[in-house]
């Protein structure tokens, strides 16, 4: 038919008067659908509910120490002093070490030698007619450099600088004394220094991005797993900078293998958990502290309509009503707890009329019932109204869904045809 319908709503009246009796037809598919998608974290609804789009994100600072409490000993900035004694004259240098950040974990060291006691302006030792030759020596991861303080220098620091130092670096300071008259040699206590360019423990940085998703027609499951996790020397928390690294042992569903463990607190409810850094040192050594948030979230849910969908989608044939609509009238089972499949049986139904004016307009009526499952007294709950311009003797409806309802059964009551 190729009718033209300019109307069609939905008002839950009753016949109207001047309206004439119209022929129904019907069809059906029975279906058992099911809900996908995660379930609840805690406390699930009754019904039970099914989300399609779980997200994980935020950061989780993580600080491992050897010892507790957890002290972050680092050491951007170092200081002491050495001493040595020998053939009567007793001398000391101070000694600074220092990094500071041009990039993301790589720096410029300063050193600072100062002498301190045991010289005159000269550097010459008191005790003596000769002068000690003071020599050090720096070994560095990526180099090394010599120097040293000799007779007649009234300079009393020397700095040098070497840039492009990573953190975690090993330097060494080493000192040695000649002398310039006998050839004597002092050594000095400590016997060198050894620091390691900041002198901080590895912090850890996770950065969370994980989208796991359920496709709303088919079902099909997809992943996007975006995890980073950072580790550099630096003080606790490492917010910043640090080398991406290998997360073995890391899974993005956290109940499942979420690492931490007694290293966050957290908070559950039925569509997100949150995941909180502790700041208190927790372990048996080696130790941990924390902080940060994570949150894994639920969104997006899976509703009975969309379960129906996918169902219907799958059985592409309609049956038959027969004998006539009435007995077979739409439903959707109520589930309980735990229960995410369910049955329904979905129905359509058109109108037809022969007989008509071609080029008059008439309204067509279809009007619909419903008792709870398993009861008794029908009631009227909704009407949709069509008016289609014939060009025909006989026209009919397009197919009209018979509204379902969760707990219900829902039926074609009767149709009209109204001339207008």
């Amino acid at each position: 038919m190729g009718a033209t319908i300019t109307a069609t709503t939905t008002n839950p009246c009753l016949c109207c008067q001047g309206e004439l009796p119209a022929p129904t037809e019907c069809e059906h598919k029975l279906l058992a659908p099911e809900l996908c998608g995660f379930e609840e974290f805690t406390d699930p609804s009754l019904p039970p509910k099914k989300f399609r789009v779980r997200t994980l994100s935020g950061t989780i600072h993580l600080g491992e120490y050897a010892t507790s409490p957890c002290s972050d000993n680092w050491e951007l900035n170092r200081t002491g002093s050495v001493a040595g004694s020998a053939q009567g004259d007793s001398l000391s240098f101070g000694w600074e070490l220092s990094w500071v950040e041009t990039s993301p974990g790589v720096g410029t060291v300063t050193q600072r030698l100062t002498k301190s006691g045991g010289f005159d302006a000269d550097w010459n030792a008191p005790s003596g007619d000769y002068v000690w030759f003071i020599e050090f020596a720096s070994i560095y991861s990526g180099g090394s450099f010599a120097g040293g303080f000799g007779q007649g220098s009234a300079t009393a620091e020397r700095t040098d600088t070497r840039t492009n130092i990573p953190l975690g670096s090993s330097w060494t300071l080493i000192f040695n004394g000649r002398h310039a008259g006998n050839g004597g040699v002092i050594s000095f206590t400590p016997p060198n220094i050894v620091w390691v360019v900041g002198n901080g423990n590895i912090q850890k940085r996770d950065e969370w991005n994980v989208v796991q998703t359920f496709n709303a027609e088919t079902c099909d499951a997809s992943l996007v797993d975006n995890n980073v996790r950072y580790a550099g020397r630096g003080s606790f928390p490492l917010s910043s900078g640090g080398t991406p690294e290998a997360w073995s042992g890391f899974n993005y569903a956290p109940d499942s293998g979420f690492a931490y463990g007694a290293m966050v607190s957290k908070a559950s409810s039925p569509q997100l958990l949150t995941y909180d850094g502790v700041a208190n040192c927790v372990g048996s050594g080696p130790y941990y502290k924390t902080a940060g948030t994570v949150t894994d979230e639920l969104t997006d849910e899976d509703t009975e309509e969309d379960a129906i969908d996918r169902a219907s989608a799958a059985v592409p044939a309609w049956t038959p009503s027969l004998p006539d609509c009435q007995q077979h009238p739409a439903y959707i089972t109520e589930r309980g707890a735990g229960e995410f499949s369910f049955l329904a049986k979905i129905s359509r139904v058109k109108a037809r009329k022969s007989g008509l004016t071609i080029g008059d307009t008439y309204r067509f009526k279809i009007y619909f019932e419903r008792k709870p499952i398993g009861g008794v007294d029908w009631i009227p709950v909704a009407v949709e109204i069509m008016d289609i311009e014939a060009d025909a003797d006989t026209e009919e409806t397009p197919w009209v869904d018979v509204p379902n309802a969760v707990g219900f059964e829902t039926r074609v009551a009767y149709a009209t045809i109204q001339k207008l």
